[in-house]
């Protein structure tokens, strides 16, 4: 009898907290849907192809930085539409390690321009609509999460700031929104404006079967923290952008609790609907009534 007592109260907390989370998610989506940035995004939407609406949908990577005409990473621009493009270590993007600054600066600079001039050869002057071509910017991401090598995508010349477990070791909601506005002030300076981060998981479960887990890539093992910690960041990473890049937090429903790497398999979380609506959508909760 009390067991049935305690499955209905959970019933019934559960339920209470997705009518907030719907509600709150509703509320958020009519101000952004009724804010001028997205009207006149889907005023220039309207004017592309739809093969140019398809090209939009992609985030490439490229070895290597040379984009001159001859690279593929030019013809997916020029051709092809492509959205953006994202940053990696791992492919070489940022060469010459004494210098690396300058180099990202002008090679990001350079896929803009590759889109610019793209836009202009097929702009209309004429237009009524307000836009003068068909420029629509690149998104340029990185992946910057802190802790060194090797999990950061960019060494030297920016400052090393600690990992997130370091980060929610402190329990200071200040100390995490200070490192994300050092992270988004030095990024937008060198013409990012797409962060992958910071990672939201709660590290509650490590399966010891995963080939790559977590490490030091989470604040921390409780979900309220986890939010207090991420919502903190997040605030002011924003601020030290100027609210110039655009941030996607990682992940859902979560890698923390995965039992294999996405990008080789699908991966499967091995929890019950309980577990699940105590850890992740709590925390999905938690991040959407701060975002209100």
């Amino acid at each position: 009898m009390e067991k049935r007592k305690r499955s209905g109260l959970l019933i019934i907390t559960i339920t209470c907290l997705l009518s907030l989370l719907i509600t709150s998610m509703g509320l958020c989506e009519e101000k952004f849907v009724n804010s001028e940035p997205y009207l006149k995004a889907l005023q220039l939407a309207a004017r592309l192809s739809p093969e140019e609406k398809v090209g939009q949908l992609f985030l490439i990577t490229f070895d290597g930085s040379e984009i001159g005409e001859e690279s593929e990473v030019y013809k997916l621009i020029s051709e092809y539409s492509v959205g953006g493009v994202v940053l990696k270590s791992g492919n070489e993007n940022f060469a010459d390690p004494d210098d690396i600054l300058q180099n990202t600066h002008d090679l990001i600079s350079e896929l803009q321009t590759i889109e610019w001039n793209t836009g202009n050869e097929l702009g209309d002057e004429s237009s009524d609509t307000g836009f003068a071509n068909e420029y629509i910017p690149l998104f340029i991401g990185i992946s910057q999460p802190g802790g060194s090598f090797p999990y950061d995508q960019m060494f030297g010349g920016i400052n090393s700031t600690p990992s997130q477990m370091a980060i929610g070791a402190t329990w200071n909601i200040s100390i995490a929104k200070e490192v994300g506005e050092l992270v988004g002030s030095e990024l937008k300076t060198l013409g990012f404006n797409l962060f992958f981060g910071p990672s939201l998981d709660v590290l509650d479960i490590i399966y010891s079967e995963g080939k790559e887990n977590l490490g030091v890539r989470t604040f921390g093992g409780d979900p309220y923290w986890v939010g207090e910690m991420g919502a903190a960041y997040i605030e002011g990473f924003h601020e030290g952008s100027n609210n110039n890049i655009a941030v996607i937090v990682k992940n859902f429903p979560g890698r923390g609790s995965s039992d294999r790497l996405p990008e080789e398999e699908v991966a499967t979380v091995r929890k019950s609907l309980e577990q699940l609506q105590l850890i992740e959508l709590i925390l999905r909760l938690i991040l959407s009534l701060m975002a209100y």
